[in-house]
């Protein structure tokens, strides 16, 4: 639910981990789903080393936008929370391609992930849920629900990773309310947000209206 009283629109994005361990049976659910368009939020060396499965499938259209490029992750900051503000202080061009390409398919379900599917899509997820004013303690739910469900695949980063980024594999409420708090203090809201990085006020209007009910 909106604080307008609307709601969102059940299936029009699709937020996820990686994509390269997808079945046979799980690829079939997403085209059976409409899946038309696939954002891949990682670095090019995540998306080399870990290439998605969905890449064979010419049913469905593949962009990849490197959302945290700008920052430094080899001395990255001490909370997840000054990553999160640091990123959507200082890569803005990456929010910017990833809303445009939204604003590029309207009607149909779209898809975008990560690795793990909390931090750089958690961030995308609630700059689209403040877009449409859902409550905040709504979308602090709707992050804080990742670590509940990704059980085995966080020890499984902690292995992969760098130890300085161990530090870095919650989602808590106090991961992503210094995040919220910065977007409405800074910048107004996701709006407010979207019209910095440069999106026209039609592109905002016509991806709040393609999310709503």
């Amino acid at each position: 639910p909106t604080l307008s009283g609307k709601k969102t629109k059940m299936g029009r994005f699709i937020r996820a981990a990686g994509l390269e361990g997808l079945t046979d049976s799980d690829i079939q659910i997403l085209l059976d789903y409409g899946v038309k368009v696939n954002l891949d939020l990682r670095t090019s060396s995540e998306s080399e080393r870990w290439p998605d499965r969905l890449l064979a499938l010419p049913e469905i259209a593949y962009y990849q936008v490197s959302l945290l490029d700008g920052l430094d992750l080899a001395d990255p900051p001490h909370l997840l929370s000054e990553l999160y503000t640091e990123a959507l202080d200082h890569c803005k061009p990456h929010y910017k391609a990833s809303f445009e390409l939204m604003t590029q398919y309207l009607e149909a379900p779209f898809l975008f992930h990560c690795s793990a599917g909390k931090d750089r899509t958690g961030m995308i997820a609630a700059l689209l849920l403040d877009l449409v004013k859902v409550d905040r303690e709504l979308i602090i739910a709707n992050y804080t629900e990742s670590v509940r469900n990704l059980g085995p695949l966080i020890e499984k980063f902690a292995q992969e990773n760098d130890p300085k980024l161990r530090a870095f594999l919650s989602s808590n409420r106090i991961d992503i309310e210094p995040f919220l708090k910065n977007l409405e203090n800074q910048y107004g809201g996701s709006e407010g947000y979207l019209q910095v990085i440069g999106l026209s006020e039609k592109n905002i209007e016509d991806l709040r209206e393609s999310f709503l009910t």
